[in-house]
């Protein structure tokens, strides 16, 4: 039987799936990478639209509070 040390092997983790991958490597394969990319565009694409409701909330109340006096 082989006798385990204990050590773990330098590695890194797919930022896409988390599987141990060698340190050189982002991801474990093309089809995570483009998972990842596809997400980091989905999650921009939502900032800049949660950014948009936020500035027209501050512009809106703004103009309210301008009609009002």
């Amino acid at each position: 039987m082989e006798e385990k040390t204990g050590e773990i092997p330098n590695h890194t983790h797919c930022r896409s799936c988390a599987k141990a991958i060698p340190s050189d490597k982002t991801f474990c394969s093309e089809e995570c990478k483009q998972r990842y990319l596809e997400a980091v565009k989905k999650q921009r694409k939502t900032s800049y639209i949660m950014f948009g409701i936020l500035i027209a909330l501050v512009v809106g109340a703004f103009v309210i509070m301008l009609w009002s006096v």
